[in-house]
């Protein structure tokens, strides 16, 4: 296991070893009240953050997709998507904020308001008493009119 986040070994597309850590993450996260361990929340943000340029099979996205699908538990999934990790400036942030493009596309569904509505990137204003949110109803297509939702939180009537 410590050498499966390393970049450039040549093993790091291996299908068996991937279904492995596959096996490993879901049922680590398959006991009720569980965590991930170091070990675990290491090898997840490396598969999550690994540069869409070098893989263009989306094998590590298709691996996280599959994962977060057979997690048993739905809030374990949202934890997987939301995985806090440190920036060089030593700031936390959300994996989900870091990840690759279509990586995001796998976490997004697990980052649902009220699991049905997924945020727009561009989405979120804030005012003195009100935040409004730009988001899409996941039950229609991205591109259809009818998925556009505004949703609008008051501080105070």
């Amino acid at each position: 296991m410590l050498l499966a986040y390393h970049p450039n070994i040549p093993y790091r597309t291996d299908e068996d070893r991937l279904q492995r850590f596959e096996n490993g993450i879901v049922a680590e996260l398959s006991v009720k009240n569980s965590s991930l361990s170091e070990e675990t929340k290491s090898i997840w943000t490396w598969m999550c953050m690994f540069p869409e340029e070098v893989d263009t099979k989306s094998l590590y996205a298709n691996i996280a997709g599959d994962i977060l699908k057979n997690v048993k538990d739905a809030g374990s999934a949202k934890m997987l998507a939301c995985v806090m990790m440190n920036k060089e400036d030593g700031e936390d942030m959300p994996l989900y904020q870091a990840a690759s493009p279509t990586m995001s596309k796998v976490l997004s569904p697990y980052l649902r308001i009220v699991d049905i509505y997924e945020l727009n990137e561009d989405g979120i204003q804030e005012a003195n008493s009100t935040m409004t949110i730009k988001a899409y109803d996941s039950h229609y297509k991205e591109d259809d009119d009818c998925s556009n939702v505004v949703i609008t939180f008051y501080s105070s009537r």
